[in-house]
């Protein structure tokens, strides 16, 4: 009797391929544990703004840095 061994994939949470929108920007990419595109919370008096760490992310638009 021999054992049996699973493959696990897992996500590869230092590269990435970037995918991009046709305005130019791109697209944003959710994965638990990633070092690219976090999100930032900041709370004033006109609600909550959120922002990604990716400049060109397509939840940036319409934000001037």
């Amino acid at each position: 009797m021999g054992i049996i061994y699973d493959t696990i994939r897992r996500p590869n949470l230092h590269d990435y391929k970037r995918e991009w929108n046709a305005d130019g920007t791109e697209k944003h990419i959710c994965c638990d544990g990633a070092r690219y595109h976090v999100l930032s919370y900041s709370f004033g008096t006109n609600g909550t703004t959120v922002r990604c760490s990716e400049p060109r992310c397509e939840i940036n638009k319409g934000h001037k840095p």
